[in-house]
């Protein structure tokens, strides 16, 4: 739906398929759509911050799953058993990440406990989803909290592997934090980001490195940006 410079994304509500949901050998679904009433679309959300519905007409917040009060005390829950809701839909690990640095909130325990044994089944998510999330983590307003926080629970190594090597370098992480630091001021005053900008900051001191370590094997300067950055 367009409304004025903005576009809304539109979907009807959905139902829980009841298990006959087509899935993988790990549990995540493929396909489902069975449509369903405004309960039903709300027990289908990952967090209950996320299930929170708003009637134009009466200017009132539905909400289901106390998500309000979620919010308020800066809790990020899972709504459903975590190891299954996350087996569904590895992303859900993701945005867990990015809502408690977006919102300064703390991740319930019990969302948070299936976190380290399952976050390889990140490698099974299609890559552009991942490239999406990756856009939706670097601009939410609190990009190094959020890299930190992904590090922490090993859902790094299939998004920026770099993270590995960037956290031991402290210049390297503050020339990063600057960079992020813009694009969160950015975000946060409602100005563009640039998907460019973000990978290039990250990337950079890896290019860097390669690019001396090539000048030194006798490459010319130019030449060696270049096969850096390659």
């Amino acid at each position: 739906v367009v409304f004025g410079y903005e576009t809304i994304e539109t979907s009807t509500f959905r139902a829980d398929g009841k298990g006959d949901e087509q899935t993988d050998v790990h549990g995540r679904i493929l396909r489902d759509n069975d449509y369903g009433e405004l309960k039903d679309d709300a027990r289908r959300r990952d967090f209950t911050l996320n299930a929170l519905y708003y009637d134009p007409t009466t200017e009132t917040v539905i909400d289901y799953h106390n998500g309000v009060e979620d919010l308020k005390n800066r809790v990020v829950r899972i709504i459903g058993d975590a190891e299954t809701r996350y087996r569904e839909d590895p992303v859900r690990m993701l945005r867990a990440m990015r809502f408690a640095a977006k919102l300064d909130a703390t991740i319930d325990p019990e969302t948070h406990a299936p976190l380290a044994k399952l976050a390889d089944l990140i490698e099974n998510v299609p890559e552009s989803r991942l490239f999406d999330e990756s856009i939706k983590l670097l601009s939410c307003g609190n990009a190094l909290t959020c890299l930190k926080l992904i590090h922490a629970e090993g859902l790094h190594h299939h998004l920026f592997p770099l993270m590995d090597d960037l956290l031991k370098n402290s210049d390297d992480l503050d020339f990063v934090d600057s960079a992020l630091a813009r694009t969160d001021s950015r975000v946060r005053t409602g100005k563009t980001v640039s998907p460019s900008f973000l990978f290039a900051s990250l990337l950079w001191p890896t290019v860097r490195q390669k690019w001396q370590a090539y000048q030194k094997q006798g490459q010319p300067p130019a030449q060696a940006i270049a096969s850096a950055s390659d």
